[in-house]
């Protein structure tokens, strides 16, 4: 299950090591990560906020399927990386299904992105308290570049997807 909140820019950082289970806080880490979204020509799974992606680099390179649950909250189910990078794993297809029917699952978009996440190593019990939590703040620029002309539903399909700059909590 995973909740994203919105921060603003200006919004200010704690001090990470005066929060309870935070043993150090390290130098940012820098990735570049490559999503390409995948969907039918009528965009039948974003209108549904449904996000079917293919993301190399950072520390979950893969398939991510990513469910609304409700308001705010969305599932993610992950599949690795597959030899062909336009075919989209079998079981994801069929967790589709319903929802795209006989359509074809092709590549409607793809981002860019360069992130930078400051590292945050949480002490060792707090890890076994709650195996399952994680934080992370992304800052970095984004580029979005269709990858075909079908819809001019782009936009609501851009904006459909969660911000880059948004801090996760995965649970």
């Amino acid at each position: 299950m995973e909740r994203k909140f919105d921060v603003g820019e200006s919004d200010v950082r704690p001090a990470f090591t005066s929060i309870a289970g935070v043993d150090s806080v390290g130098t940012a880490v820098e990735q570049k990560l490559d999503a390409v979204y995948f969907d039918t020509a009528t965009l039948a799974l974003a209108g549904r906020r449904i996000s079917l992606r293919r993301r190399t680099g950072g520390q979950d390179p893969g398939w991510h399927l990513k469910l609304p649950v409700a308001m705010g909250e969305r599932r993610e189910i992950m599949e690795p990386l597959n030899q062909d990078p336009d075919t989209v794993p079998p079981r994801l297809q069929g967790l589709v299904l319903v929802h795209t029917r006989s359509q074809k699952l092709v590549p409607v978009a793809q981002f860019k992105t360069h992130r930078s996440r400051p590292a945050h190593q949480l002490h060792p019990q707090s890890i076994a308290q709650n195996p399952t939590l994680s934080a992370k703040r992304s800052t970095g620029a984004t580029s979005l570049r269709a990858r075909s002309q079908s819809s001019p539903r782009l936009l609501t399909f851009a904006n459909s997807l969660s911000s880059v700059n948004a801090h996760s909590v995965a649970m």
